[in-house]
């Protein structure tokens, strides 16, 4: 699960490694990480314009996600906030 297909043999062509930082062309999100990234976001919002400076604090968490390197996919699955 380490290497991915990316065209045949001859020129700059070859495998490509799926630790490479472009590896992955799509990127799917389940309905449920969707929802919580966007409660995540909101809560931030509301919560730094209520402070002193009235800015938007900058919002941090953790996804939990799976690689498919057979099409180049990196599918999302739970969000941790």
């Amino acid at each position: 699960m380490a290497e991915g297909a990316s065209g045949g043999g001859g020129g700059g062509g070859g495998r490509r490694k799926i630790s490479e930082p472009f590896f992955f062309k799509h990127v799917k999100i389940s309905a449920s990480a969707a929802v919580r990234m966007l409660a995540h976001a909101a809560a931030g919002v509301e919560k730094g314009s209520q402070g002193a400076r009235k800015m938007p604090l900058e919002v941090l968490g953790m996804v939990a996600s799976h690689a498919d390197p057979t099409d180049e996919r990196c599918i999302m699955c739970v969000i941790f906030c």
